[in-house]
């Protein structure tokens, strides 16, 4: 079975932590909010294939391969696009791709024979502001929820 790849994405966002360790403290477990916020994270990291953006909203470089074909880069196959997947837990959710090649595509490197050819970083999995948003939002309203019950 090839090996997964999963991005670990820290939030270095001081407001978002502290909303996520509030929202702990109250309910004791996040999961539910955590699968909410793995749900977010997958439908922006689809359309990131669609745009063909990064999480910071700038936009992949062109495949030489797809501009060829007359296609989008990175969806020759749509397999790497059809297997991100999310688990959720108490306290995080992890987001990733079982595809090995996806490590390359996200951070760029070498590849091919004696790594001659030389692919850009197309980051596709992250988190956008609007996602920084949305995850408050799902955040609050998953404290609202457990305080009024």
């Amino acid at each position: 079975m090839p090996r997964a790849f999963t991005v670990n994405i820290t939030a270095d966002d001081r407001e978002l932590q502290a909303a996520l360790n509030r929202a702990l403290v109250a309910t004791g477990d996040l999961t539910p909010a955590m699968q909410a916020i793995g749900e977010r994270i997958l439908r922006s990291t689809d359309e990131r294939f669609t745009t063909e953006t990064t999480p910071t909203l700038e936009k992949w470089s062109v495949s030489k391969a797809a501009a060829d074909e007359g296609r989008k880069t990175l969806t020759k196959s749509h397999q790497l696009r059809n297997s991100i997947w999310y688990r959720a837990g108490k306290d995080a959710v992890r987001v990733g791709s079982p595809k090995p090649y996806g490590a390359i595509h996200q951070f760029g490197g070498k590849a091919g024979i004696k790594g001659r050819v030389v692919l850009p970083a197309r980051p596709f999995l992250g988190v956008t502001e609007d996602d920084k948003r949305e995850i408050s939002a799902i955040i609050s309203d998953h404290l609202t929820s457990a305080v009024n019950g």
